[in-house]
């Protein structure tokens, strides 16, 4: 969670546990209402910070400097795979499905720009190597929602 989210949450817990305590004291529940005000906020600000959050935003770790050096899969079973020209309404969900049409998918990243925290127009599939294979040469400068994929062997990421 970022420090946005981070504050989000926290006065989330904050208010609630406020809310609570004043409403306890009504019905006549004092100290305890505290408690439960907290319990609830807490409970409250966990769900508004994953929400916030988000898959995509929680696995990307890609820098502005070098858009294609990713690493490539560990295992040599497994092979991973650039996409570029991505349209920005395209999420994980849609660009697995498409993937999923050539092989086993094991992973899908959609870059994120660390500033912003918006999609950046390119993202990382891994999946079984001549799977992969296939999907690169089949998918390559095809359409996807208005725009043409570019689609290549992902390089290794140089430090």
């Amino acid at each position: 969670m970022n420090n946005k989210n981070f504050v989000i949450a926290l006065l989330v817990v904050a208010i609630t546990a406020i809310l609570a305590y004043f409403l306890g004291a009504l019905v006549n529940l004092d100290s305890l209402s505290l408690i439960v005000g907290v319990f609830l906020g807490g409970f409250v600000g966990a769900l508004i910070g994953s929400h916030h959050i988000g898959p995509e935003a929680a696995k990307s770790n890609t820098s502005k400097a070098r858009p294609q050096a990713m690493p490539a899969a560990n295992s040599s079973s497994f092979q991973t795979i650039f996409v570029g020209n991505l349209p920005y309404k395209a999420n994980t969900y849609n660009l697995r499905k498409l993937f999923e049409n050539y092989g086993t998918v094991k992973s899908v990243r959609i870059a994120i720009d660390k500033e912003t925290r918006k999609k950046r127009s390119f993202g990382f599939i891994e999946m079984n190597t001549q799977d992969a294979n296939k999907a690169i040469s089949e998918l390559n400068d095809e359409p996807f929602y208005g725009r043409e994929l570019k689609v290549s062997h992902a390089r290794e990421k140089i430090h």
